[in-house]
């Protein structure tokens, strides 16, 4: 929101308060938009995808890009006796 009223202010000489009003509405809809669309999944609310690329968050917030090995329920950057019901992921 911030970025979006400076960013107004800096074109303030070639558009109207009303498209200054307009054009941060849209920045800040289309911010949340996009927030929405690629939100954290935990593994223990949905099983990731395999063989693709995930981002993914430990549980000290560390993010690793790695895969999911479904033989073994972790992502390849865990050891084998590792838990990963308490990582997120997200698609990239």
């Amino acid at each position: 929101e911030i970025a979006a009223e400076h960013y107004s202010e800096l074109q303030a000489g070639t558009y109207t308060s009303l498209h200054k009003v307009t054009y941060k509405n849209g920045f800040t809809d289309g911010a949340q938009w996009q927030q929405s669309q690629n939100t954290w999944n935990l593994v223990s609310e949905k099983t990731p995808p395999t063989d693709c690329q995930l981002l993914v968050q430990n549980p000290d917030g560390i993010n690793y890009l790695t895969e999911w090995r479904e033989s073994f329920k972790i992502f390849t950057c865990q050891a084998k006796s590792e838990s990963s019901l308490d990582w997120k992921w997200k698609l990239i």
